[in-house]
């Protein structure tokens, strides 16, 4: 199979850009109040925006499993066994198919060895080079949009020109920071950027609370010591401060501006070096970031719209104008649609739906599907949405077992007010999740090896205590 177009005009090259941790609704082009996004922002303006994009589970490792391949983690069995698997070697995967027409395949990870998108669980299949972060073991802030963007930018100046290119870039910077590394000053926070970053959003002198606590930790470990008291029912989330629900979001919120300020630096080379004009850019994220919302803080305990709900921007070659399109979407639809934007042909096994084809525009309503990963909380969940409405099913407090919840999500976008008189819907919702649920697994993934250094990893990061 050669490369789409090669007769007439160079093939287009693919940039996908995964902003961890991002939710959708943080961002100007979503109608935000603070001006956390304005690069991205002037980059929707020329692209097209799907405004109901969802991605399938509130975590890292299942959600770029979807990303990169189209199948439902579900389906390929990565969302159970905790922090023990890897990809599964037989499920198609978008480098290696782009790998073997052609591309040069490269990957920039802010991933440890150790972590979640590491070619210990096989992410670095069909790259020709793979790049992990942390960039300088010294910075708490170790994962950094800055080293990301520089290195990124280096290596384009330095592939081949003759020959289109595939990058994955992958940043952490709106993440939680890490807890196990020294900080200028004495203070720990969840969410973390070096001055004048950290205090853009932050009214004068709000940042002096100490997010800690004896008991269950700093930082970011501090947070899930929270969602852990929160589940066993030995804290009310209703008890934690307004003011400083607002100082944890504003110190968020700096992280978005942080990663936007230098993703925008990227975009400046492309742009200066020609090649914006004939390279596909995706911009997307794994997953949300919950503000008690639903009881919880972080990700990984919900399936509720704060966990899900994140940016899918795709500018095209030659596209200028700035649609908006609000069918809901799923972020397993990234590989057909950036293979058919290419002219090449979707392999059956690929998930999801070419975003620009004919064939989505006529596509019969589909569900989307949710689901926690298991082992990594002692909350799980599972959603299915299908039109206007949004069923969950979780369990989300020590002792009561799994409950149902049923939405109108265009009447209740935020998914708070529950309906109760609708049971003949809820039962058929839940009837179709539960059987998807029990649906067949098309591929396993591996068990591997979790040794002290991928726990102390985890640990630290605040996915595990």
């Amino acid at each position: 199979m050669g490369l789409a177009g090669c007769s007439r005009q160079p093939p287009p090259n693919v940039i996908l850009i995964s902003i961890d941790t991002l939710r959708a609704d943080h961002l100007g082009v979503a109608g935000y109040s603070r001006d956390t996004s304005p690069r991205l922002d002037e980059l929707g303006s020329r692209s097209t925006i799907f405004s109901q994009a969802f991605t399938p589970a509130p975590r890292t490792f299942t959600s770029h499993a979807m990303m990169l391949t189209g199948i439902h983690p579900h389906r390929m069995g990565v969302t159970r066994g905790g922090h023990s698997r890897s990809i599964p070697r037989e499920v198609p995967w978008l480098p290696e198919i782009l790998q073997q027409v052609g591309y040069q395949t490269v990957g920039f990870v802010d991933s440890a060895p150790s972590g979640w998108l590491s070619g210990k669980r096989r992410f670095d299949r069909g790259f020709d080079e793979y790049f992990l972060a942390p960039h300088a073991k010294d910075l708490w802030y170790a994962w950094d949009m800055a080293a990301t963007a520089d290195r990124a930018s280096a290596w384009l100046d330095n592939r081949d020109p003759d020959r289109p290119f595939f990058m994955f870039m992958h940043t952490k910077s709106v993440h939680a920071v890490r807890s196990d590394l020294p900080r200028p000053d004495a203070r720990i926070f969840p969410y973390d950027k070096p001055e004048p970053y950290r205090s853009r959003f932050l009214l004068e002198d709000s940042a002096d609370f100490t997010w800690s606590d004896p008991e269950i930790g700093a930082g970011s470990l501090y947070l899930a010591g929270l969602n852990q008291a929160y589940y066993e029912g030995t804290k009310d989330p209703s008890d934690f401060p307004q003011e400083y629900l607002e100082i944890l979001e504003a110190l968020y919120d700096a992280g978005i501006y942080y990663t936007d300020e230098h993703l925008g630096r990227f975009l400046d080379h492309l742009e200066a070096t020609d090649l914006l004009d004939n390279t596909i850019v995706v911009v997307t994220s794994d997953h949300g970031e919950a503000f008690l919302e639903h009881g919880f803080f972080k990700h990984s305990a919900t399936v509720y719209k704060e966990m899900l709900h994140v940016p899918l921007i795709v500018h095209r070659p030659g596209s200028r104008g700035n649609p908006v399109r609000s069918e809901p979407v799923s972020i397993g639809d990234i590989p057909p649609t950036i293979l058919d934007l290419l002219g090449l042909p979707v392999p059956p096994e690929i998930g999801g739906w070419p975003l620009f084809n004919d064939a989505f525009a006529s596509y019969q309503e589909r569900a989307l599907f949710a689901i926690t990963q298991d082992g990594l909380t002692p909350a799980r969940g599972l959603s299915i949405r299908r039109g206007d409405w949004k069923l969950v099913y979780d369990s989300v407090r020590a002792g009561e077992g799994f409950q149902v919840s049923l939405f109108n999500v265009v009447k209740d976008p935020n998914e708070l007010q529950p309906i109760a008189g609708e049971t003949e819907r809820a039962a058929a919702l839940l009837q179709e999740l539960l059987a998807w649920r029990e649906g067949e697994e098309i591929a396993v993934g591996e068990e591997i090896e979790v040794d002290d250094e991928t726990l102390e990893h985890l640990r630290a990061v605040g996915y595990i205590n």
